[in-house]
């Protein structure tokens, strides 16, 4: 649960600040580099599984 507290306080301050700097256009490019950078890591993270456990 502390890493959750953690990642929504983090996720505030930096949507807080972008919108401050870039207005709604920032914190929408934002959003949409976080989704970017978590498709990436599941991709990355899918293709070193052992082949037996993605057949199950």
């Amino acid at each position: 649960m502390l890493f959750y507290a953690v990642g929504s306080g983090l996720g505030a301050i930096g949507t807080t600040a972008t919108y401050a700097v870039a207005g709604w256009h920032g914190v929408c490019m934002l959003g949409a580099a976080m989704s970017l950078l978590a498709l990436v890591f599941w991709v990355v993270t899918v293709r070193s599984m052992p082949r037996a456990a993605s057949c199950a």
